[in-house]
């Protein structure tokens, strides 16, 4: 599985994404591709490597004209909704701007669609989150991941006048999203804006705040336009595979000794159980007092359904008390895969490590409808269907 995870050293904007996408090696005209298909005119993109203190990186600039009207939230999404672009990304761009309007409602304390918007309505904010949706698009990142966001200080001046660090567009989003912030890297307390609501929606609305476990295939640096004295003003990507985990320790094992409970009712509770979604069940003859034979039934189930499973135990047996023991379980990951043969479709179980299939198994109860059906022995059926499959997945 492919992961992006945004490290926000020097804060976070929809050019330094782009900066970032950019420097990870798609280049500008294919972010440009994408763009056009907006079919708008009155901007031009470029890009550049420069320096933030000792970092090389990429700078994304936005050039348009100032003259050109403002938009609200609503024609950018039209503007998306009647474009070229590919489904997903048309989606993905309307769920940032719709963020974005849920963000300013707050903000302005106002539940119109169609406020005024003053930098957030100029034509850079369209480019900047349609080109970064886009550049993920490219990417084929199946996970984005980010690290807390620096609060940033002091005040900034914008068209609606002076207002504190971080913006209230920017606040709205840091509690809507609920968003993990940590110090700026400066003592003083005007480090300036260093979040800005277009970046913040654009990073909030599709990646998760989490440092993934990855092998790192490379590190790319989006550039922010200001320079500081205090800390590199970028923003990295670092671009990976993720390292499969196969530990899982939300599981608990329940277990209880049962000497009075007959085998019809037995039966019905593993069959009830494994329905329940438990993730194994088994039965263990036991001796129990006064030499009587029993079974030792024991459960392993996730923890989010632990007391339904216990309330269904104590409710269908004779037993009066489960031992409960919280567990760690090494799992390698399956996938069930249908595989073409002359039989038609055929389901197979496949285990993976690491990102390499290691066993494959034929479905039995699949090959077993096939045999009967067919008239043949099963196992003919099981070496046929295991055979394509390895022709096909290995």
């Amino acid at each position: 599985m492919s992961l992006g995870y945004f490290k926000c050293i020097g804060g976070v904007s929809g050019d330094m994404i782009l900066g970032s996408i950019i420097d990870s090696g798609i280049s500008l005209n294919q972010i440009n591709e994408g763009l056009s298909l907006l079919n708008i005119e009155g901007y031009q993109i470029d890009s550049h490597l420069s320096n933030r203190g000792g970092v090389t990186g990429t700078r994304f600039e936005v050039n348009y004209d100032s003259n050109l009207p403002n938009r609200n939230f609503k024609d950018f999404i039209d503007i998306v909704n009647n474009s070229s672009l590919p489904n997903e990304v048309k989606k993905d761009s309307c769920l940032v701007f719709n963020r974005l309007i849920e963000a300013e409602k707050i903000a302005h304390k106002s539940e119109s669609y169609h406020m005024e918007l003053h930098e957030l309505g100029e034509i850079d904010t369209l480019i900047d989150v349609v080109g970064s949706v886009f550049g993920f698009y490219i990417l084929k990142l199946d996970a984005i991941y980010l690290s807390s966001l620096p609060a940033g200080s002091g005040l900034i001046k914008i068209k609606h006048g002076i207002v504190p660090v971080p913006s209230p567009a920017t606040a709205a989003l840091l509690s809507l999203c609920q968003i993990p912030l940590r110090n700026s890297h400066s003592d003083s307390d005007n480090s300036g804006e260093m979040i800005t609501p277009t970046g913040v929606a654009i990073l909030t609305t599709l990646g998760d705040f989490k440092q993934p476990q990855m092998y790192l295939d490379k590190i790319s640096y989006g550039l922010g336009k200001r320079e500081s004295d205090d800390y590199p003003n970028v923003l990295s990507l670092w671009i990976g595979d993720e390292v499969i985990n196969d530990k899982n320790s939300n599981l608990v094992l329940l277990e209880t000794n049962i000497d009075d409970t007959n085998g019809e009712i037995l039966g019905y509770v593993y069959e009830c159980l494994l329905n329940m979604g438990v993730n194994d069940i088994w039965y263990v003859p036991i001796s129990m007092k006064k030499n009587r034979p029993g079974v030792m039934l024991s459960v392993i189930v996730s923890v989010k359904i632990e007391q339904k499973v216990i309330d269904f135990i104590l409710n269908e047996t004779s037993t009066l008390g489960i031992r409960v023991r919280n567990i760690i379980r090494y799992e390698a990951k399956r996938q069930i895969r249908k595989i073409s043969t002359n039989y038609g479709e055929v389901n197979v179980k496949i285990k993976i490590r690491n990102n390499k299939i290691i066993n494959i198994s034929p479905e039995y109860e699949h090959c077993k409808k096939i045999a009967i059906e067919q008239n043949l022995t099963l196992k003919a059926v099981m070496d046929e269907v295991l055979l394509n499959a390895q022709k096909e997945l290995l």
